[in-house]
C-alpha cells in the first residue's frame, strides 16, 4: 500500500478540483506547553489531524470545506531527542470522493528549535513551527538552503487528536453481506440471475496500523444451483483509507481497479474477533443506495 506514495506535490496538483463530505472530526487533544527553544521530538509525538492546507496561489483547502476539502493526518513518532518520523496520510476529495490515488508517505523528522526538517529519499523540506496547545502550524521556510525537491504546501494547520482506535488492524474475511436485493453468505451457492446463474463470493480486507486498507473480492460464477459447474472467476480489488472516531463509527474512502471512487459510513460493533458494520451513508448518491451493502459481517483471521 505504500506504493501509492506520490509526495506533497500530489495535493497541490489536485487541489483545484476536490470536495468534502462534512463529517465531524475528533476534538483536539490538549498538550502540555512547549518552549520552542527546547522543543524535542517527544513534544510532537502523537496523531495530528490536518485542518487546512494552503498551496501556491494561494489556495486553502480545509477539512470540512465545501465544495473543496482535504482529508489527512500525520503520526509523529520520536526516535531520539530531536529525531523522529512523520507518517503522513493525505487525500483530496471531490464531492466527498477521492479525486485520485491518496498519499501515504513516511518522512524522517529532525526538530531544530522552531523548525521541522522533513526528508525522504527524494526531497527535504523545512517548515517553521508554531505550537499553541493542541494546535500546530507548519509554515514553509522557502529561504532555508536545505530545501530540495518537491513542491510543498505553504502552510499546514494541524490539531493533536486522540489516535484512531486499532480495533480494525489485521486481516478480516467476509461472513455475510446484506444487499438491498438479497443477503449473500460467503462461500454459499447463491442465485444471482434467476434460473441461470449462481455464485460463491469470498472477500478479504486487510487494515494496516494507519487504517490504510486493501480489499480483494473473488466471485466464482456457476450455471447450476449446486455450484458444481463453474463458468468463470472474477477478482476485483480496492484500496482505501479509513477513519474511526471511536470503536462505533467508521468511514471508508475507496478507489477500485477501474479508478472508481466510493465512500461508505457505518456504525460498527466489534466483539470476539467479529465485526458487524451497518451502513449509515454512502456516495455517490443516490446510485450507491441501490448497490451498497446495508450490513457487512466479517471475522478476524487469527
Amino acid at each position: 500500500m505504500r506504493s501509492l506514495s506520490l509526495g506533497w506535490v500530489f495535493l497541490l496538483a489536485a487541489s483545484w478540483a476536490c470536495g468534502g463530505n462534512g463529517e465531524a472530526p475528533d476534538a483536539a487533544v490538549d498538550a502540555p506547553p512547549v518552549d520552542a527553544r527546547v522543543a524535542t521530538a517527544a513534544d510532537y509525538e502523537g496523531l495530528w489531524l490536518i485542518r487546512s492546507m494552503t498551496s501556491v496561489g494561494p489556495q486553502t483547502l480545509t477539512r470540512d470545506g465545501i465544495p473543496q476539502s482535504v482529508r489527512g493526518d500525520a503520526l509523529v513518532t520520536a526516535t531520539g531527542a530531536t529525531t523522529g518520523t512523520m507518517d503522513l496520510r493525505l487525500a483530496v476529495l471531490d464531492g466527498g470522493l477521492l479525486a485520485g490515488p491518496f498519499l501515504t508517505q513516511v518522512h524522517d523528522l529532525v526538530v531544530e528549535d522552531d523548525r521541522w526538517v522533513l526528508s525522504t529519499d527524494e526531497e527535504t523540506v523545512v517548515f517553521a513551527t508554531a505550537l499553541d496547545g493542541p494546535r500546530l502550524v507548519l509554515s514553509f521556510d522557502a529561504d532555508d538552503p536545505r530545501n530540495a525537491g518537491g513542491n510543498p504546501p505553504l502552510e499546514v494547520v494541524l490539531d493533536r487528536v486522540t489516535p484512531w482506535p486499532d480495533v480494525l488492524v489485521g486481516h478480516w474475511e467476509l461472513i455475510s453481506l446484506t444487499l438491498p436485493s438479497q443477503m449473500v453468505v460467503a462461500g454459499v451457492c447463491t442465485e444471482i440471475q434467476a434460473g441461470s446463474r449462481w455464485a460463491k463470493i469470498a472477500q478479504d480486507i486487510v487494515f494496516d496500523a494507519r487504517l490504510v486498507f486493501e480489499q480483494t473480492t473473488t466471485v466464482d460464477v456457476y450455471d447450476d444451483d449446486a455450484c458444481t459447474s463453474r463458468l468463470a472467476t472474477q477478482t476485483s480489488g480496492q484500496v482505501g483509507m479509513a477513519e474511526a472516531d471511536d470503536v462505533e463509527h467508521l468511514r471508508l474512502w475507496t478507489i477500485d481497479d477501474a479508478d472508481v471512487a466510493g465512500f461508505q459510513a457505518f456504525t460498527m460493533e466489534v466483539a470476539d474477533g467479529a465485526a458487524t458494520l451497518t451502513l449509515t451513508a454512502c456516495l455517490p448518491a443516490p446510485a450507491c443506495e441501490d448497490t451498497a451493502p446495508t450490513e457487512v459481517r466479517v471475522h478476524l483471521v487469527p
